[in-house]
């Protein structure tokens, strides 16, 4: 154990971090350059194509007699939780910053969060080898840096894509991370049956194979998991056999056993629909039921809320079977989503999807569209509202058909958000005036003077509703590119809420409904309106398309009837012979609208949803 290292790279989004693991990986490997793809952690074919990391990944290095196990983690916000499961099963962290650019948003929300593991931060600046990078420049970084929250004395400085100054950071490692211990979550327990060395281990990552089952990612803390051993999974209540025990190395290397301290795979055969959450512990079995209760407290590592909505289903209703068994499997992938089933009578069926933020969910269902050969239909994204019910209950819901009767109403409350922005100063005035128009509240900023420009760190408190792809499209326009953003989920504030429902010739479709604040629902209705108008299909008589807050309409379209020229075939003769035939026409199209209600197909919804998605 003493010749172990158990650390991670945390950074702001693009600022080296998968760069520098490949530089890792190259030095410890003694692999050729030429047979190291670049991003090698990055596996996912998404991950090479944004030129982001989307799931975290770990690998055993092995350098001058020791043993790193190193886990690259995302930088984008959307998936802290990955980053949140590296940091708790860790002894130490890299805080990788881009010299060029400094200290970011989201890497002051990274250290804050590392320093609460109480993990050993090390601060590693990168790409000293770019032109940009004068001594002013350096120094100015260090300054950052040697401030509050940060407070460094020493830093290291490398270029990941040269190598520079990587070999040096590999031989401090050994001195500045300790060595593994009893871990941090297990000394807070006094449980005899850990303290005796028997065996516990915390999933962090979690997989399934068709051929080789389900695969674990384990952080040892205490005694050792032998091949053919049976352990015990405390919260799934579950006794397994390991299979298969592997170290992750650049080439799987297989092994009899794995002890306290490492890192590691095992493969097991659990039940497919087994719903595995970040946090399930494995022990040895038996294990005593008194003890038991004493593991469960143990924190969920990853376990975040999600902070998205979204219905999403299969574009061909055959693909049922194969779309339950994709959600089932990336559950088990990203434990950070939630999904329920749901069957509606003009969508058919499908599923409410939770994820942590827009580019989360996008990702999602880009990863069921392509690693389980799906093809999706998805709505709009929304948030979680709450209701204070008159008797004191409280109810959320995300949905308009979740919504409670407005009567037993006392109050609805949205959630915000701490929004960080890092940003340059010469892009302050067109900025301010865009933020304020987004229900925000201003609460504190930080200049920062800087040799080439100076740099703002602004922080706002703002509805979630308002953290949109169309809000993130227009910061980098009005910055032309240049901010960076990160965002912790705050408190629930009142709002006025409405319930928008739609109607076609006053027969309402409560599939189109939707939730909006009340100053917004009439734009929201203009604009749902016109979709429709777009795409429902004309009739034989006019369609009248309402959007109404109860009973009161607040936006209308008309839908233009189709012409039949019924007189087509009177050749001159009396007029009243063609004044008969329109009177006819005019009474049927009246007994038509009066009586019928439009039948519109689950292909119209799902054309409907993915316009106005699109």
């Amino acid at each position: 154990m003493m010749k172990v290292r158990n650390f991670c790279i945390i950074a702001h989004i693009d600022h080296g971090k998968s760069t520098l693991s490949d530089r890792f990986i190259e030095l410890c490997s003694n692999l050729p350059t030429s047979s190291i793809s670049n991003c090698f952690l990055d596996s996912m074919d998404l991950e090479k194509e944004k030129g982001i990391t989307i799931k975290l990944a770990a690998i055993r290095l092995s350098w001058k007699d020791y043993f790193f196990n190193l886990i690259d983690t995302p930088g984008h916000i959307d998936f802290s939780a990955e980053v949140f499961r590296s940091l708790k099963v860790a002894d130490a962290a890299l805080l990788l910053i881009d010299i060029t650019k400094g200290v970011q948003a989201q890497t002051i929300s990274l250290f804050k969060t590392a320093k609460k593991e109480g993990l050993k931060i090390i601060p590693v600046l990168n790409k000293i080898d770019s032109p940009l990078v004068s001594e002013g420049r350096k120094e100015e970084v260090i300054s950052q840096l040697k401030g509050e929250p940060f407070c460094f004395d020493n830093f290291h400085f490398i270029s990941a894509r040269t190598g520079e100054g990587v070999p040096k950071l590999l031989d401090s490692l050994i001195e500045e991370v300790t060595p593994p211990q009893e871990h941090k979550y297990c000394s807070k327990l006094n449980i005899p049956f850990i303290k005796g060395g028997k065996t516990c281990a915390l999933i962090f990552e979690a997989e399934y194979h068709n051929q080789k089952g389900t695969i674990l990612t384990i952080r040892m803390f205490s005694g050792e998991i032998k091949k053919g051993d049976e352990v015990y999974l405390i919260r799934s209540k579950l006794k397994v056999r390991v299979r298969e025990i592997e170290f992750l190395t650049p080439k799987p290397l297989r092994l009899d056993k794995i002890v306290a301290g490492e890192v590691g795979r095992i493969y097991l055969f659990l039940p497919k629909e087994l719903q595995l959450e970040s946090g399930e512990h494995i022990c040895s079995y038996p294990i005593p039921p008194e003890e038991e209760l004493k593991l469960l407290p143990l924190d969920r590592i990853g376990h975040l809320k999600p902070m998205i909505f979204s219905f999403i289903a299969p574009y061909d209703e055959g693909q049922r079977t194969s779309f339950s068994s994709a959600l089932q499997a990336l559950k088990l992938s990203d434990s950070s989503f939630q999904y329920s089933f749901t069957q509606s009578s003009s969508l058919g069926f499908g599923a409410n999807i939770g994820a942590l933020g827009p580019l989360h969910l996008e990702i999602l269902i880009s990863r069921l569209e392509r690693e389980f050969k799906l093809k999706l239909i998805s709505g709009p994204s929304t948030i979680e509202y709450k209701a204070i019910l008159k008797n004191k209950e409280e109810l959320y819901f995300s949905a308009s058909s979740q919504m409670p009767d407005i009567t037993t109403v006392s109050e609805f409350l949205e959630p915000y958000i701490f929004l960080t922005l890092s940003l340059s100063s010469e892009y302050e005035k067109e900025f301010m005036s865009f933020i304020s128009s987004r229900r925000s509240t201003y609460l504190i900023s930080l200049v920062r003077e800087g040799i080439e420009n100076t740099q703002l760190i602004v922080e706002y408190s703002l509805p979630l509703s308002e953290l949109n792809s169309s809000f993130v499209h227009a910061l980098y326009s009005i910055t032309k590119g240049y901010i960076t953003y990160s965002y912790l989920l705050g408190d629930y504030h009142p709002l006025s809420l409405s319930k928008v429902t739609i109607w076609i010739n006053n027969l309402e479709y409560s599939e189109l409904s939707f939730l909006a604040e009340s100053s917004e629902a009439i734009s929201k209705s203009r604009e749902i309106l016109l979709k429709l108008k777009e795409n429902v299909p004309p009739q034989l008589y006019e369609l009248a398309l309402q959007a109404k807050i109860g009973g009161k309409v607040i936006a209308r379209e008309n839908v233009k009837a189709l012409r039949k020229a019924v007189a087509a075939k009177c050749y001159g003769g009396d007029i009243s012979r063609k004044k008969k035939l329109w009177e006819r026409q005019a009474q049927g199209k009246k007994k038509m609208k009066e009586s019928s209600k439009l039948q519109l197909p689950h292909s119209f919804f799902r054309s409907l949803i993915s316009t106005n998605t699109n």
